[in-house]
């Protein structure tokens, strides 16, 4: 069977709480003659006028385009040999439009061509170039995995979504993709040029042990896979309690949740604590006191940063797969246990594999550290056509 959805709200499939589960032989698309998710576009003229700079761009593969409300999210350079994001020296436009509230002034031209006023016009335009425009991005989601465990997905083929592919998160643990594709289907139809417009996999949190054979991830707004866990970072308040810098993830540190406290440099306290009590500081700025059970650490490194330890993901395999013409990375690792063995990876816009762990004051935090990673027998081809540097090196 294949479904075909056209909505504006939650996820196309919800997966949630289930044991021993099997999801096999069907597809996922989006109705893309009502409202195209993304469209390649031609960069026709470059000017400034009363309302500030714009830029021109032109539907090439349309005619009339058929959403008169489009809505602009980014654009990326595209190679329209290679048919995919990523040119060498470009950058990427983000309209900073990710929830549909901030759309750009704007003006129709024609039936395919329209005029709108960007912040700034180099370096991300030059005339004659041809940029891949996405009209969505975290919106919905196709698949979302939910505290299931021994749950096995497979012959199954997402040919288009807005948002994440597959989202996992809760105590998701013991779980099988095979033969689970993220692919533009061969249908003859040039105006296709994206599959997801987020993540294709994003392993939000889990208990990990998920294993991922002969899939294939492709053509979509962001990473092919981000495994991690949600850390947290608050700073002391008093003796009992921390001060947050913002509500993200709140669901990590509500009352009766148990929380590890590391030092600013992910160095341990040796303090395992339990949530009791949470109070507004701030309602405008949204920062909370969370207290706990016991007395806290001296601070060190500007503040903690805080594990749930009831998620941890780990023990990874992906093997046999195929990682291809993505916007952002092909794999991120922000895990423990894994193991990539076999795979191909191709024209990664900024690059295939991507090892980290990190944390920010004001936003989420990913990763609770990585340890034992074993990557071997991959082919890697065109990858980081931007070449994205971190610490000045190219990935």
């Amino acid at each position: 069977s294949t479904f075909v959805f056209y909505k504006k709200y939650g996820s196309n499939f919800n997966v949630n709480n289930c044991l021993r589960v099997r999801l096999t032989n069907f597809n996922i698309d989006w109705d893309w003659d009502k409202d195209p998710i993304a469209s390649i576009v031609k960069i026709e003229n470059i000017g400034k006028d009363a309302d500030g700079n714009f830029i021109d761009i032109k539907f090439v593969d349309y005619d009339k385009f058929p959403k008169q409300n489009v809505r602009f999210v980014i654009m990326t350079p595209y190679d329209p040999v290679a048919k995919a994001v990523g040119v060498e020296g470009g950058k990427e436009y983000n309209f900073g439009n990710n929830d549909g509230k901030n759309n750009p002034k704007n003006k129709w031209l024609s039936g395919n061509q329209i005029r709108v006023w960007v912040r700034q016009t180099q370096p991300f335009f030059k005339v004659g170039g041809y940029c891949r425009l996405v009209h969505y991005s975290y919106d919905m989601g196709c698949i979302t995995l939910d505290s299931n465990k021994h749950l096995t997905m497979d012959n199954i083929n997402i040919y288009s979504c807005c948002g994440h592919g597959i989202a996992i998160h809760g105590s998701q643990q013991y779980w099988h993709f095979k033969n689970f594709n993220i692919v533009i289907p061969n249908d003859g139809n040039k105006r296709r040029c994206i599959t997801s417009s987020a993540d294709h996999c994003h392993i939000i949190n889990s208990k990990g042990f998920f294993k991922m054979e002969n899939c294939e991830f492709s053509y979509g707004c962001d990473d092919c896979i981000n495994m991690h866990d949600n850390s947290l970072f608050m700073s002391a308040y008093s003796e009992k309690s921390l001060r947050t810098r913002n509500n993200r993830n709140e669901i990590l540190y509500r009352p009766g949740e148990t929380l590890e406290l590391r030092y600013g440099d992910f160095s341990p306290t040796g303090v395992v604590a339990k949530v009791v009590a949470v109070r507004v500081l701030d309602a405008k700025k949204k920062i909370l006191e969370v207290e706990f059970d016991r007395k806290l650490p001296e601070e060190k490194f500007g503040g903690f940063i805080l594990f749930n330890t009831k998620y941890g993901t780990r023990n990874v395999i992906v093997r046999n797969c195929y990682f291809h013409q993505n916007r952002a990375r092909g794999v991120l690792i922000l895990v423990k246990d894994v193991t990539i063995e076999n795979c191909r990876f191709y024209h990664n816009e900024m690059g295939a594999i991507k090892i980290e762990t990190g944390y920010t004051y004001t936003s989420w935090c990913e990763g609770y550290g990585v340890k034992n990673v074993l990557i071997r027998n991959n082919t890697f081809d065109t990858c980081n056509p931007l070449g994205i540097k971190n610490g000045g090196k190219e990935r």
